[in-house]
């Protein structure tokens, strides 16, 4: 339903972004603006584009036209986008605007009205105050009995939340004593007071002014803030305007009127949201669910708090028709339901004191600062020999490799097919057919075509994804490169997820996503950046299917596709599962380079690794560490170099640096070699544990 906003919601250039961006309402507004100007006397347009004194916005035979046009122009952008009311309700002056959008008056009987109440209103300034407090209608009774004649009450909008108006003077004791109990109060900041005894001078006059008004049935319920009850339009005469200005505003009663109703989403039309907070309330004291949305907020573009709004009403249930928005059609996709964290990991300049723990015995030291030079990592890759690949992994079913008819897709596909494993090649396409002997293709827009795919393969084992690295561009793309790349890319590899959860045929398969040369690897730079989306595609399955993922690989750009085999692959697996260390990992024709997380510290630089005991204490591991290795430490807490940094592995696809232990830091970085072969077979059973526990044994000491 509709709720219309009061006085004193008006502000200097509402409505203009709505005037130049949205015709609906631009029609609307110069609709009203036409109406009003024989009984204003002056364009109610110009006063909105005009800025300082010239808008007279503060003054009241300006701000009442000004609201009534903004209000119906709004109702008219509304009902564009299909949302139109079940019922009106209207505070104050944005009765007018209720009465005309609930077909009680036409648009012309509705502009001499506001026109006349405004101009009449007008002599009111300069005599009052109005001030909101929290207090309910009989306490509020209570605390004004003593200025009788003086004071009155001149709006409910809550139970607990009425609004006094009268004199100054009067007005600023009764304040005063209530600040002073502890009562929340707001002055309102006006000169006038409307809905007061001061008015009833001026209701006579409004009687007579307004003579005969032309009314008729509603055809959209109207509740009345002056009875608090539903109203026909018929009733709708001078008389009752005469009463809507000086008795008190019931909006209290209107709204538990429309909750008894069965009426939950309620859409303000104004250039503030002012009521909504009451309406929640009354919504909350009853636990029942609904919403009140704006349609325009001060200093926001206005289009946008609308479509906003029309998001919220959509989120409660309310059938949106999106055809209106979108005319060559869509669908809806659902999208998570946790809240952004908005955490901030910036690293400020500024120094930071280092917080370090230390044993009873010893003294910690606090003094020291630290720069945020220390606390940057890098990633890197480390080269691996061949003979570190773990067999591949068994089972039945097929692989299937996306790629081209030529390139590493087509090598990889053939050497498969060469050793006997069962392969399809599946190439890009605009149909889904079978093109020849174990190839395929589809079109990679088309998500039903990779639901058909893994229907027809029969049980998939392993997926690898080539169509990010079967293509380079060069180091400055072209738009249209790009986007052929993301479609092929990362939008492709997004649907092929998708049928690869849903499929049955499918339950166990490992997705390895492919680029060629998107990531550095030693001193060498990332050579295009078009298929690097995929990395982050890649983390983020990693995290939320997992029971699909199986890793990242970048080729090197340069390398001949015959020389792909030479590196082990025949078979993705054994690339990405060398020790499980990590699920992402540049390869290149020289070798196989897993991913590592190092500090991004000078090689003098050492730390000492600590962990935590079972009773909370700090126990030394009393060993100095080294940049340079990797084994997968879970659950251990670093202080590197004494900075109070605690590091937590958390497993694939963020393995954790552990360093070399020892008294001195060794010539290189420690590399994997046979418990035989190891400066200490003390240091292989650590190494063992921290691999097969969360963490290591309270008994295991490095020495």
């Amino acid at each position: 339903m509709f709720v219309f906003g009061g006085q004193g919601s008006q502000w200097q250039g509402m409505g203009r972004d709505l005037f130049a961006s949205n015709g609906d309402f631009a029609a609307a507004l110069r609709d009203v603006d036409a109406v009003l100007a024989p009984h204003t006397r002056n364009s109610i347009i110009d006063a909105l584009m005009a800025d300082g004194p010239e808008s007279r916005l503060e003054e009241t035979e300006v701000a009442q036209p000004a609201i009534f046009a903004i209000q119906v122009a709004l109702a008219a952008a509304w009902r564009a986008l299909g949302v139109v009311p079940s019922a009106v309700v209207g505070h104050s002056v944005g009765e007018v605007a209720a009465a005309h959008v609930a077909g009680a008056l036409s648009l012309s009987e509705a502009a001499r009205l506001v026109a006349h109440r405004s101009r009449i209103m007008q002599k009111a300034t300069g005599q009052g105050r109005m001030a909101s407090v929290e207090l309910s209608p009989d306490e509020a009774q209570r605390e004004l009995a003593p200025y009788a004649g003086r004071l009155s009450v001149g709006a409910i909008n809550d139970a607990r939340s009425v609004v006094l108006s009268g004199e100054p003077a009067a007005l600023g004791a009764v304040l005063e004593a209530l600040r002073a109990r502890g009562v929340a109060t707001r002055d309102l900041g006006v000169n006038y007071a409307f809905h007061s005894h001061q008015m009833a001078p001026l209701q006579a006059e409004l009687t007579q002014v307004l003579g005969h008004i032309e009314t008729r049935p509603t055809s959209v319920p109207m509740f009345s803030t002056v009875s608090g009850e539903a109203i026909d339009g018929t009733a709708l005469d001078a008389a009752y305007w005469a009463r809507n200005v000086g008795q008190p505003v019931r909006f209290s009663a209107a709204v538990e009127a429309l909750l008894e109703q069965g009426h939950r989403l309620f859409v303000e039309l104004g250039p503030q949201p002012a009521l909504g907070r009451y309406v929640t309330q009354a919504l909350g004291r009853r636990e029942l669910e609904g919403a009140v949305v704006p349609s325009l907020r001060k200093g926001r573009a206005g289009q946008m708090v609308m479509l906003g709004a029309l998001g919220g009403l959509h989120v409660k249930g309310y059938p949106v028709e999106w055809s209106r928005l979108f005319p060559d059609g869509g669908r809806l996709a659902p999208l998570p339901l946790y809240p952004w964290q908005r955490s901030r990991y910036w690293i400020d300049d500024a120094p930071v004191k280092a917080l370090t723990r230390a044993p009873v015995a010893r003294s910690a030291d606090t003094s020291r600062v630290q720069s945020p030079d220390g606390w940057v990592y890098d990633i890197t890759g480390t080269p691996v020999s061949g003979g570190a690949f773990a067999a591949c992994a068994q089972g039945r079913g097929s692989r299937l490799v996306f790629g081209n008819r030529e390139g590493v897709g087509a090598a990889l596909a053939a050497h498969l097919q060469a050793l006997g494993e069962p392969c399809w090649l599946v190439v890009p396409g605009e149909v889904a057919a079978v093109e020849g002997q174990k190839v395929r293709s589809l079109h990679p827009d088309n998500a039903e075509h990779y639901a058909q795919l893994l229907q027809d393969v029969g049980p998939v084992k392993a997926v690898v994804h080539l169509w990010g690295a079967d293509t380079v561009s060069g180091a400055e793309p072209t738009l249209a490169e790009v986007e052929s790349a993301q479609k092929r890319g990362v939008h492709a590899a997004l649907r092929l997820v998708q049928a690869l959860v849903k499929s049955p045929s499918a339950s166990g398969a490992r997705l390895w996503l492919c680029t060629r040369g998107t990531q550095p690897v030693g001193n060498v730079t990332s050579g295009s950046p078009v298929q690097a989306p995929l990395w982050g595609l890649g983390r983020v399955l990693a995290l939320e299917h997992p029971e699909v993922w199986g890793g990242l690989l970048d080729l090197d750009p340069v390398a001949p596709e015959g020389r792909w085999k030479r590196c082990g692959a025949s078979c993705p697996e054994r690339m990405a599962r060398t020790r499980r260390r990590s699920a992402m990992a540049p390869v290149t024709w020289r070798g196989w380079f897993p991913r590592r997380v190092r500090l991004a510290m000078p090689a003098s630089c050492f730390a000492r690794m600590r962990r935590t005991s079972s009773r909370g204490a700090w126990a030394d591991w009393d060993s100095t560490w080294h940049a340079g290795s990797s084994p997968r430490a879970r659950g251990t807490s670093c202080c590197w170099a004494g900075r109070g940094c605690r590091a937590v592995t958390r497993g694939p696809p963020f393995p954790a640096t552990v360093m070399w232990a020892g008294r001195s830091p060794p010539s290189r970085p420690w590399k994997r070699r046979a418990p035989s072969s190891t400066p200490s077979a003390r240091m292989w059973r650590m190494r063992r544990a921290c691999r097969r526990s969360s963490t290591p044994s309270s008994g295991d000491r490095l020495r």
